[in-house]
């Protein structure tokens, strides 16, 4: 080899190695920020911990990091905590959530566009929703609004289920990403009495099943009509999810540069500013 190439694989390897350190430790710091715990809070997760154990239930529900969700989400009081974590399990049971990925999806992922394959620059799971395509009046008024929602909770789970695996892999993700195109977005077929209501129900599941699961909820292309449909439902939102929603208007240059700054190019389709082709 000659000294030049030698000199070129060098650099290479070092940049490598840069890359796959910045990775890691960004990805390190998220778990470390979510499980950095107060005195008071490392003593009630202890004693939320001894109140569950006995409970049967999947691995990944009873790890530091979903019961400390739990104690959050309750305000730091024990007892609420293992009642939300009772009532989400009864939750998952009667709505047989454990299978709900293994569910045919295909005509609704075929008229309701939602992917959760993306992933961005500190390994977090990206899944984008194109609600141009998405006719939720349509599907309510053919009675098809539980089948609907139901695949609305698919969408999340898809999340998590990303991030776990992403987890037994060796990263230390944490949260998922959700980007909406609102392309289109109108009151007739997504702001209507029983589309409001449609995603005021799933506002209230999304909080009550999976707090602090989602990093970011970026929309764009919403036109000024999806404010008023946002500012209807936020009231239902906690302030975590209230606070994780960024809206972009319809000027691509800025969301595209906001979320290539973020996900690689070649990990987004076209209608979301990337070149990858499904």
């Amino acid at each position: 080899m000659s000294p030049h190439a030698f000199i070129s694989l060098k650099i290479l390897s070092f940049v490598v190695f840069l890359i796959f350190y910045e990775f890691h430790f960004v990805s390190l710091i998220e778990v470390e920020e979510e499980l950095r715990l107060t005195e008071d809070e490392h003593n009630k997760l202890e004693m939320l911990k001894m109140r569950v154990g006995r409970i049967r239930a999947q691995d990944w529900l009873k790890t530091d990091l979903a019961l400390l969700r739990w104690l959050r989400f309750s305000r730091l009081n024990v007892a609420a905590a293992e009642t939300a974590f009772k009532d989400n399990l009864k939750w998952r049971k009667i709505n047989k959530i454990d299978s709900i990925l293994r569910e045919d999806w295909s005509y609704w992922e075929r008229e309701y566009y939602f992917d959760c394959s993306a992933t961005d620059y500190t390994g977090r799971p990206v899944c984008t929703g194109d609600m141009s395509t998405w006719d939720i009046r349509q599907a309510i008024v053919s009675g098809k609004g539980d089948e609907l929602f139901r695949y609305m909770i698919k969408t999340i789970e898809d999340g998590y289920s990303r991030v776990r695996t992403a987890q037994a892999m060796g990263l230390n993700v944490t949260q998922s990403v959700t980007i909406l195109n609102m392309n289109n977005f109108n009151l007739v077929q997504h702001g209507c009495v029983q589309c409001v209501a449609l995603f005021g129900r799933f506002i209230t599941a999304h909080d009550k099943y999976y707090p602090y699961g989602t990093h970011k909820v970026i929309v764009i292309n919403a036109p000024r009509v999806f404010e008023v449909v946002l500012n209807i439902v936020k009231p239902l939102m906690s302030k975590d999810r209230r606070d994780a929603i960024f809206v972009f208007g319809t000027n691509e240059a800025e969301w595209k540069a906001d979320l290539l700054s973020n996900i690689p190019e070649n990990e987004l389709t076209p209608n979301f500013g990337g070149t990858k082709i499904i």
